[in-house]
């Protein structure tokens, strides 16, 4: 009877014509200049990660992962008897990794430029 988020009914037991438009539900607080970067069909992001997405995210054993917390290179923070990763530390975690590559990237390109004589 439902198609695409519209129930439309030519008319009920009393007679009367019945139609009704289903919309997506936002909740936006009265008075807030919030702009929406989602539409509403997309699902949040979650804002901590658990030990297993973020070895999924990053590729990592959970035994990798265990050690980078007890080393400090990434934080967490424990919630009862779960660890968590606020999404943002690990995104900082990333781009960290990411800007370290380069610095690498361009080291090896330098090396590589100084030993090989132009012609």
């Amino acid at each position: 009877m439902s198609r695409q988020g519209a129930v439309p009914s030519d008319s009920s037991r009393d007679g009367h014509q019945l139609s009704l438009t289903l919309r997506p539900r936002v909740d936006i607080p009265p008075g807030s200049d919030q702009i929406l970067t989602r539409t509403p069909t997309e699902e949040l992001r979650p804002l901590m990660l658990s030990v297993s997405q973020v070895c999924k995210a990053l590729g990592l054993s959970r035994t990798t992962l265990w050690a980078m917390v007890r080393d400090g290179e990434i934080g967490s923070v424990k919630y009862g008897a779960r660890l968590l990763f606020p999404l943002p530390v690990v995104e900082e975690y990333v781009a960290a990794q990411a800007g370290r590559a380069r610095e690498q990237a361009e080291q090896r390109q330098r090396a590589r430029s100084r030993r090989s004589p132009v012609k």
